[in-house]
């Protein structure tokens, strides 16, 4: 093939910068997911192509591309608050906890 002609394959250098920032990603989300000790990882490619005619009747493509990687780890903390607690809501509205008064003597 001639050297001004890119075959549109992931092959060719047509999807070099894809194939690139795959590698560069892949190899981040292993490094990430060994430091975080995390199982599960997930990398989404997305490839967006355009078109766009030209007034001499030309069709001039563009492609463009996103790469992310998502590591899994779950972060589990256990605890509780008890007592003898009512949920309020402030005028700005958010939540906030009352204790009761629980003797008759106690100022509210």
């Amino acid at each position: 093939m001639a050297k001004d002609v890119r075959p549109v394959d992931l092959e060719s250098d047509t999807f070099k910068a894809l194939k690139r920032d795959m590698t560069a990603a892949v190899n981040g989300l292993i490094g990430n997911m060994i430091e975080f000790r995390a199982e599960k990882a997930a990398v989404a490619v997305k490839q967006n192509v355009e078109l766009k005619d030209c007034a001499d009747g030309a069709i001039l493509p563009k492609f463009s591309h996103k790469v992310s990687c998502t590591v899994q780890k779950k972060d589990e903390r256990e605890g509780e608050v008890f007592g003898v607690y009512t949920l309020q809501k402030a005028e700005d509205g958010t939540y906030f906890l009352r204790q009761e008064q629980t003797d008759l003597f106690e100022e509210a």
